[in-house]
């Protein structure tokens, strides 16, 4: 059984506003305690849910910010 995307989504973007970079480490003590009790389903959903964090965890700290502290000069083709 696939998990709804609506609600893994829901979720990732609650644990991460919960706990910041520590919620791919909270969701997989979830997980893992869902499956200690053989709740496979449960651990299924929060292993999307990880899966989904982990993404946009490294979109995040991949991204570099343009710096605009250097004065920006034309170049000769215009741009």
């Amino acid at each position: 059984m696939e998990p709804n995307l609506e609600d893994v989504g829901e979720q990732a973007l609650a644990a991460e506003r919960r706990y910041g970079d520590d919620a791919v480490e909270m969701i997989t003590v979830r997980m893992i305690e869902c499956l200690k009790l053989r709740e496979y389903v449960e651990a299924g959903f929060w292993s999307a849910v990880a899966n989904q964090l982990s993404g946009v965890q490294s979109i995040k700290t991949n991204f570099s910010p343009i710096s605009f502290s250097e004065e920006i000069k034309p170049q000769a083709n215009g741009c």
